[in-house]
């Protein structure tokens, strides 16, 4: 699986699919093109739902899309994205706001809305038919409407968290493994990979091996549980936006 804000998506899914890539998680914060533009940073909506027209083609199934929730930003926009689920075969995935980084700390109670608030708007209008899915399928609380092509889905990080189920690792574009998202704790992979390649000496079985230990080591760095609900937690020295869900 492959998170990503989609803007290279349009070019390269297919390729990506031919290289073994299943599935694709999209951070889709907006759907109106100045306020995409605003909270991206420069980015284009465009690309970005072209991207999600070329995952489709692709087969890169199934298409979750991540939508973090921000009080005063895009929580006037829940029922466009639950829109795309009833129209498109894409799985919506609403996402509560994490303290991460030192600017969004300190914004972090303004701007922090509950998945239980945007769910009690919602059942109002639609009926959400619970889906019964495995722990292992991720995190999210998923639902269907009658008639949907797609699903909605509500993450609570915050409100409910989820540690004792988690079975995600994640590896960063600067090569580190992370066990959790909300620690700075981590393995360097690609140290170890680099150095496997530079040594002509091991053979593919044991370069494996010494990975699949790497990829332990990261397993035991697991946290029983986040700390973000804490006043004093750890300081975090990431934004989300540079590791993806």
């Amino acid at each position: 699986s492959l998170t990503t804000n989609g803007f290279f998506l349009s070019e390269y899914a297919e390729k990506l699919k031919d290289a073994g890539l299943n599935r694709v998680n999209i951070s889709l914060d907006s759907l109106q093109e100045e306020k995409y533009k605003r909270i991206t940073r420069g980015g284009s909506l465009e690309k970005a739902l072209k991207g999600i027209d070329s995952a489709l083609k692709a087969g890169l199934l199934p298409i979750k899309i991540n939508t973090v929730l921000i009080r005063g930003i895009n929580d006037d926009e829940v029922e466009d994205f639950v829109r795309l689920a009833l129209e498109r075969p894409l799985n919506i995935r609403f996402i509560e706001f994490m303290p991460t980084g030192e600017e969004v700390i300190n914004e972090f109670e303004n701007k922090f809305i509950s998945v239980q608030e945007i769910k009690e708007k919602l059942i109002k209008k639609y009926l959400l038919n619970p889906i019964k899915i495995c722990n292992s399928n991720g995190p999210a609380n998923y639902f269907r409407i009658k008639g949907a092509k797609g699903t909605v889905g509500f993450i609570t990080a915050l409100s409910q968290h989820f540690c004792e189920t988690c079975n995600r690792i994640r590896l960063t574009s600067e090569g580190k493994l992370r066990p959790c998202l909300f620690s700075n704790k981590g393995i360097d992979i690609k140290k170890t990979i680099r150095k496997l390649a530079r040594d002509k000496k091991n053979d593919r079985f044991l370069r494996k091996e010494i990975i699949k230990d790497k990829l332990k080591e990261a397993v035991k760095l697991k946290p029983v549980g986040h700390k973000l609900n804490i006043k004093n937690q750890e300081n975090l020295s990431f934004h989300m936006s540079r590791i993806g869900g």
